[in-house]
């Protein structure tokens, strides 16, 4: 039997660089849609500068495709905003790629939204129960509603991938690994904050384990990520790999005041490193239900603690440490 293409939208991105990787190394074919260039040159020869929101465009990049399986990754990620309107390049982009690919050769499409589309430290009881706390997580609540509304069709699973890390990650090698580096971090002595993380490479893998798995999977929302870690120990893990030292801790009521204090700044249109809201993400368990997931999948296969150690030779090779 002919393998399918894998057509990848946001393959520039940052897990789609890892998943477009992967795909290529095993020998199967690839188109990557996105409006950047990749970013290693081994994938430009797959690369089709693609705009979402242009229909037209979309449409005749998978008019004449053979047999393709959908791995819908282009999105807006940041939450700089707090309006839903700002986010078109998720919900309307998301519309308007399903309305280009419904009639072709597409066997199944695997759409990706978010964890937060419940707000962190909720319960997940009923996947189609919404709780977003920002206009990101909103704008993927239209995504999934769209997929659920019949827009792709019968053949789709929704992937929620949890706080995804590892190599050409859009903000940590500028933010946290950078501190880190530095030896400017400092964490918060509190109780124990448990967190949903997930390897880049983790991801990728559980992404082709579910078109490998089409059958069981269609139709399912599927949370992508590793075990739940404690915060702690997986900032700790970096700080000993990039400097040789454990992280040191401060009271956490200096996060709070630093927290108001960057809450000012930033309503004065200054970058802050610390608000309230990052604040309380720090200090607040986030855990997803994952089992479902390994449940048909199978449990992920990388160990944590290498693929920190693989991070860090990146961010030294790249100039980030």
């Amino acid at each position: 039997m002919t393998e399918p293409t894998w057509v990848v939208t946001g393959g520039s991105g940052f897990i789609g660089t890892h998943l477009v990787g992967s795909l290529l190394r095993s020998g199967r074919t690839v188109v990557n849609l996105d409006r950047r260039p990749p970013k290693v040159a081994d994938q430009a020869d797959v690369w089709q500068a693609c705009d979402l929101l242009d229909e037209e465009a979309t449409a005749k990049a998978v008019a004449d495709l053979p047999e393709y399986v959908l791995v819908h990754l282009a999105a807006r990620t940041d939450t700089n905003s707090d309006r839903v309107e700002d986010y078109q390049d998720n919900h309307v982009a998301t519309e308007r790629l399903l309305n280009a690919v419904r009639g072709t050769a597409v066997l199944h499409s695997v759409i990706t939204s978010t964890q937060y589309v419940i707000r962190p430290g909720s319960t997940v009881v009923d996947l189609e129960a919404y709780d977003p706390h920002t206009a990101y997580g909103e704008s993927k609540v239209l995504v999934e509603k769209l997929v659920r509304a019949g827009a792709a069709g019968d053949a789709w699973t929704i992937v929620r991938p949890v706080n995804v890390w590892g190599p050409w990650h859009p903000a940590f090698p500028h933010e946290l690994w950078r501190y880190l580096a530095k030896g400017q971090y400092r964490h918060p002595r509190q109780g124990p904050v448990e967190r949903a993380y997930g390897w880049v490479g983790t991801v990728v893998e559980q992404i082709q384990a579910i078109v490998a798995n089409r059958q069981e999977t269609a139709g399912r929302t599927l949370y992508l990520g590793d075990p739940p870690l404690l915060m702690k120990d997986w900032v700790n893990e970096f700080s000993l790999g990039l400097r040789g030292e454990p992280v040191r801790e401060v009271p956490k009521q200096l996060f709070i005041v630093a927290g108001k204090a960057g809450d000012v700044l930033t309503k004065a249109g200054i970058r802050a490193p610390m608000t309230s809201r990052r604040w309380k993400s720090m200090s607040t368990s986030d855990v997803v239900p994952l089992e479902a997931t390994y449940e048909l999948l199978g449990r992920p296969s990388a160990d944590w603690r290498a693929a920190v150690r693989e991070t860090v030779e990146w961010l030294r090779q790249e100039g980030h440490a």
